[in-house]
């Protein structure tokens, strides 16, 4: 069994997948030793339980082979590969006990939930079912697909955009057009944005992804032979052909459901760097925005510091108690938090980040069965959100309120009492999980700003600002300052309004937009927004 005496060698331990790979396992209590992609002469594989292969795909195989050598025998060799048509044949030809993993969102995420892995077993599926079982108690999706399928599959999500982007962006650079985006359309600034997110990946891996899947050129000839025909019903004028092709695409895609999946909470600041912080969050232990926390920093490398209230949080930042704060900005759900938005202007403060959290209300006691239980206590929103459930499986159980549901875990000691809260909560408090999932709605997902007095921590890939403006009282404002970031073609994600307490029924706004001041179009915005509006502060950027 997999556990904190394992032993776990990562061979490329030092590169990107291999760190963050290492992150998650200590984060686990798990022993981790790492060497480079070399398999050195004085490299001793002999105690490792699991040795981990993460290595540019060219070398892959050579060093699995050299690998299973000096490995002891029982011990599982795994490699993480995202092209597997050679891998796989090494990893045979080891005739041992061996998995193969793709982690498709790779390093790009925070924590392993909502990872999807992609896997094949060689040999005995003891020890390699140890390894699955680990990532998806963590919250991983995991697929069993066998080489060839997995190439085919890669070949179209992965190599096919990585061509159609790296040719888009080519001809955008050799034409000198659209890319400042003065003048542009959303589709474009969508592939555009596209392109920037392949461009910003290794270029080692793309050129291997590229090359390198056998799968892909038949994938490719395809592509081209459809992008002729295309090219002939232009050449020919043929415009209600053109008009029918994307009528009929439309339609097949919606019947077939295309899903878009996004990659959840995208941070390119390691986990690992984030280190010697005091970072404050609405407490105690146990609760969500403790699990936010979690999400993005390390509690045995960072202080954290419980808050009883947003105020308090806002308070701790201001004295420097803490360095940052992570507070509850957003849910899909219950809508905005707007204290945390008041707060924000009130404070001068920065978002420097977000965190998404997905919310699992779960009913825990130190009772065993939900018989047992005759009374429930949580916060008001909780028991809202968890109504459906109450009615349905526990009619009659006394429902009591309470401010704080983790505050409420000291009347847990009778086995007849529930509160409703996160599963993070039962493991602090040594309670049982009655019931996962209670929520009445599955989609619900709260948003977390990181907030700082400054930009202290430096993410990448924030795509997002929020604005702060207070308006000259006339008619038709509103209309004008929304006109703006229209005419820039600026998309809006939200706009709120809160009291401006200056005097009756005057309002400030705070706007959310999809842009950042790395585009030229940001200051443009603020540049024409000033004869609109008296202030105009960046609230930072997410």
């Amino acid at each position: 069994m997999l556990d904190s005496n394992s032993k776990i060698h990562i061979v490329g331990g030092t590169g990107v997948m291999g760190l963050w790979l290492r992150n998650f396992l200590e984060s686990l209590g798990i022993h981790v030793t790492i060497s480079d992609e070399k398999i050195k002469p004085g490299l001793n594989l002999q105690q490792s339980d699991f040795i981990f292969i993460s290595v540019p795909i060219a070398v892959a195989p050579k060093v699995i082979l050299e690998t299973a050598k000096k490995a002891d025998k029982a011990c599982l060799i795994i490699d993480l590969s995202s092209v597997k048509s050679e891998t796989a044949k090494a990893l045979k030809e080891c005739k041992r006990n061996s998995l193969s993993l793709h982690f498709l969102f790779g390093p790009s995420i925070s924590s392993i939930k909502n990872q999807r892995i992609i896997y094949q077993t060689f040999g005995s599926k003891e020890k390699s079912n140890w390894i699955l079982k680990l990532f998806e108690n963590e919250g991983a999706q995991i697929i069993e697909l066998n080489s060839k399928a997995h190439d085919f599959l890669m070949a179209h999500i992965q190599s096919l955009t990585h061509f159609i982007n790296l040719t888009f962006a080519q001809i955008l650079m050799d034409d000198k057009i659209g890319l400042k985006g003065n003048v542009s359309t959303p589709v474009h600034l969508s592939q555009l944005s596209a392109a920037m997110r392949v461009l910003s990946q290794n270029p080692k891996l793309l050129g291997e992804i590229q090359v390198l899947n056998p799968e892909f050129l038949s994938v490719l000839e395809n592509f081209l032979k459809i992008q002729k025909k295309l090219i002939q019903k232009i050449k020919g004028k043929k415009i209600l052909e053109i008009e029918e092709q994307f009528m009929n695409l439309r339609k097949s895609m919606e019947s077939v459901s295309v899903k878009i999946v996004k990659n959840p909470e995208i941070h390119k600041t390691e986990k690992s760097l984030i280190n010697d912080l005091n970072i404050g969050y609405l407490g105690p232990k146990g609760t969500f925005s403790n699990q936010a926390v979690l999400k993005m920093f390390s509690d045995t490398k960072n202080t954290l510091i419980p808050a009883g209230n947003i105020y308090d949080m806002f308070e701790d930042l201001d004295k420097d108690k803490a360095d940052l704060i992570v507070a509850p900005a957003e849910n899909t759900i219950e809508g905005t938090v707007r204290e945390t938005l008041d707060l924000l202007f009130d404070y001068n403060a920065k978002i420097i980040g977000k965190i998404d959290l997905e919310i699992s209300q779960c009913l825990l006691s130190k009772g065993r069965s939900l018989k047992e239980i005759k009374k429930v206590i949580s916060h008001p929103q909780a028991l809202n959100q968890s109504r459906d459930f109450l009615n349905e499986y526990m009619p009659g159980v006394i429902l009591e309120s309470s401010p704080s549901t983790i505050a409420s875990v000291a009347e847990l000691k009778n086995p007849e009492v529930a509160i409703i809260g996160p599963e993070l909560a039962a493991k602090i408090y040594n309670l049982n999980v009655l019931k996962k999932d209670i929520q009445n709605s599955k989609n619900n997902t709260t948003r977390f700003y990181v907030i700082s007095k400054k930009d202290i921590l430096n993410l990448k890939n924030r795509t997002k600002s929020l604005l702060f403006l207070s308006v000259f009282n006339r008619v038709g404002i509103l209309r004008d300052i929304l006109s703006i970031f229209a005419d820039l073609s600026i998309n809006l994600n939200k706009i709120e309004s809160r009291p401006s307490k200056e005097k009756n029924w005057d309002y400030y706004f705070f706007i959310e937009i999809e842009l950042t001041d790395d585009d030229p179009r940001f200051n443009q915005a603020l540049n024409i927004l000033k004869q609109y509006c008296p202030t105009i502060l960046v609230l930072g950027k997410l």
